[in-house]
């Protein structure tokens, strides 16, 4: 075993080396930054490529980021690989998700303006897939607790812009029900009882899970010091049911748009009306003004 572990040693040994001897002759970072047009430029200059070349550079970012950390930091260029990558693909979404992290901490501590940056892309995040609730929570976490300010009132802002997109966040599909608790601990500590309330029973009335239910009840009665009334329970079971007997193949949302099914037969004397239409149609007519008195032009 004790020459087994020798030569296993050895070879490792071997392998590193040559991996070090390898990646000395990689280009320095000079070198291949200045294959990057401008971001304006690049959809340009690939047009006809632009998914094969926001590969490429993809490839670039990542080499030239690991290339960064474990010898001497130097993340001047990171910025424009990664907006170069998102000009010629924006649907790429990985890079928006991995762009948010990479922008912090490139020094031991993580600065303003790199939480700034990194909230920078997750707006574009969110821009690009609405629909994806990571993004809104992700930024609503840097602007409610990362970014900070001298000034009180946009301290202020950021913290209620970063509870409005935990909010947008619990709303989104296959989002976690527990972001509806902490979009109401956002708002207690901003003071808002009552909007904190407001999210908590709309969740519980769109939520179809029972056991998350039953948590955000108990959440919701505890915030208010009261039972969660009975009768908006009921009127959502109610709903439900309805929606099931009669539309079960379409969504809720889509169900309240149309609403209940049709009768099968035309009742024509419920359509009746009291009025003579076609007299009243005539008396119009008949108060037009005889286009042969006219004068003429």
């Amino acid at each position: 075993m004790a020459a087994l572990a020798v030569v296993l040693w050895l070879g490792a040994q071997t392998l590193g080396q040559a991996a070090r001897d390898q990646r000395a002759n990689w280009p320095r970072s000079e070198d291949y930054v200045y294959l990057l047009p401008s971001p304006e430029a690049a959809p340009v200059v690939w047009a006809g490529y632009r998914e094969l070349f926001a590969d490429v550079y993809w490839a670039f970012a990542l080499v030239y980021y690991g290339s960064s950390l474990v010898g001497e930091a130097d993340f001047r260029y990171l910025e424009r690989f990664i907006d170069n990558v998102l000009a010629l693909d924006g649907k790429f979404k990985r890079v928006y998700q991995w762009a948010s992290y990479a922008v912090m901490f490139q020094d031991e501590q993580a600065t303003q303006d790199e939480h700034r940056l990194s909230v920078k892309y997750l707006e574009r995040g969110i821009k690009a897939f609405p629909d994806d609730y990571e993004f809104f929570w992700a930024a609503g976490i840097r602007y409610f607790l990362d970014l900070h300010s001298d000034d009180p009132a946009e301290r202020r802002r950021f913290r209620e812009r970063g509870a409005e997109l935990i909010e947008q966040a619990m709303r989104k599909p296959n989002a976690p029900t527990a972001l509806a608790t902490f979009a109401a601990s956002l708002r207690m500590k901003l003071g808002q009882k009552q909007r904190a309330l407001h999210d908590l029973r709309e969740m519980i009335l769109l939520t179809e899970d029972r056991e998350a239910q039953e948590v955000l009840i108990q959440r919701y009665n505890r915030l208010s010091r009261q039972q969660f009334p009975a009768e908006a329970q009921r009127a959502k079971d109610d709903f439900r049911r309805r929606w099931q007997r009669e539309l079960p193949f379409a969504s809720p949302s889509m169900y309240i748009l149309l609403g209940d099914r049709p009768d099968a037969v035309i009742d024509f004397e419920a359509l009746a009306t009291d009025r003579d239409l076609f007299g009243a149609e005539a008396g119009v007519a008949g108060e037009l003004p005889d286009s042969s008195r006219l004068p003429s032009p």
